[in-house]
């Protein structure tokens, strides 16, 4: 057995980086001097160093996790992986999870301490606490897909002998139909957009903003970030790509959406000011959160057209481009998506509109109804 020598820290050792109070260790695994980061308060790093210390001495073999506790790998994983996100939103969604699961564990588990015992039956324990308290199936789901997400982050850092939230069966989920704009609705959506007041006064084009998501199937964010470098006419094509302080949901580097004949006009007349966004707002800066939200709700209303989100425009895309005969693959492709879920749902509405098409026809009619009676 390997063994190796662990230091014993005190209030002495305790240094303030940046506000926060921490300790800096050797990791037996790695050899490196991590710093562990105990928060903002001096006394509650304090109150927080002989669980520290019984973590470390916990530690046997190179091959073992840390007897870490669950507060720990909760801190640990926000200051490693959490707090460095950019989007508040989605760490204030974790924060409130983790304080559920944490809150659920001490109220039906409080003998329950050490990370590495907390099994498979707990977490299945939470799901059905949850669905019992009255939480959607998609909500529940969310909250155990985080929940594996910290388990794999931990399990990596070794914190974890494995992940044990993966085997953990999810709720059933009953299928929400995404709103997406008929070509009618599109139809009166631009007309209405043309006819705004900041459009014709060439501060905001907000016809050339939703007729871009509608022909390239953009992401809210992918639009608002886009640059005029990245669009290259030459090419014919508008490439997706991380930005200092915005990166793709997906994390890849570059996606390219080939620019749609009908597109290409629009997008050559943008005036171009200052700015280096294609699609500022009045200010020439990069859109406010709901700016365009508002504007799209705006504009429903006033047309008669049942409400839409912003996203609804990458519906529609997906939608109109499947039941348009573009391969499967391709649309995937070109929206970005990981799995092709959401593309094998629209695939489902080109047959049913075909089916459509058909019985429309009168003796092809007729046939199907003899089929069906047969």
């Amino acid at each position: 057995m390997k063994r190796f020598r662990i230091k014993h820290f005190t209030a002495k050792n305790l240094q303030c980086r940046s506000g926060r109070y921490c300790v800096r260790y050797k990791d037996p695994r790695t050899g490196k001097k991590p710093y562990y980061y105990f928060g903002y308060d001096k006394q509650e790093a304090i109150k927080a160093l002989p669980a520290f210390n019984q973590m470390l001495q916990n530690f046997k073999t190179s091959d073992r996790t840390y007897q870490a506790t669950i507060q720990q790998g909760i801190d640990y994983w926000f200051d490693k992986f959490v707090n460095k996100k950019k989007n508040e939103g989605t760490k204030q969604r974790y924060r409130q999870i983790m304080n559920n699961f944490k809150s659920f564990l001490i109220e039906k588990y409080p003998d329950l301490k050490l990370l590495e015992d907390v099994d498979k039956k707990h977490y299945e324990d939470f799901r059905d606490y949850e669905t019992k308290n009255g939480k959607a199936p998609r909500t529940v789901n969310y909250e155990l897909e985080t929940l594996s997400t910290w388990s794999d982050f931990l399990f990596k850092e070794k914190y974890l002998s494995h992940n044990k939230v993966k085997s953990v069966d999810k709720e059933e989920e009953s299928y929400i139909e995404e709103r997406w704009f008929s070509i009618e609705e599109v139809k009166v959506l631009f007309e209405a957009a043309k006819q705004d007041p900041m459009t014709r006064l060439g501060e905001i084009d907000w016809y050339g903003i939703f007729a871009t998501f509608f022909y390239t199937g953009m992401r809210k964010g992918e639009l608002e970030n886009l640059w005029w470098d990245d669009i290259r006419w030459e090419q014919g094509i508008i490439l997706i790509k991380p930005k200092a302080d915005w990166k793709t949901k997906t994390k890849t580097s570059i996606r390219s959406i080939p620019i749609h004949p009908q597109l290409l006009p629009i997008l050559k007349a943008l005036p171009k000011k200052s700015s280096r966004y294609v699609f500022p707002n009045s200010q020439g800066k990069k859109f406010g959160k709901n700016e365009i939200r508002d504007k799209l709700r705006k504009l429903c209303k006033n047309a008669g057209i049942p409400m839409g989100k912003v996203h609804s425009w990458r519906h529609t895309w997906c939608a109109h481009s499947i039941m348009g005969g573009a391969n499967k693959a391709t649309v995937q492709k070109i929206g970005g998506w990981k799995d092709s879920e959401m593309v094998d749902h629209y695939s489902k509405l080109q047959r049913t509109l075909w089916l459509t098409i058909l019985t429309k026809v009168e003796f092809l009619r007729d046939v199907l109804r003899t089929q069906r009676e047969n």
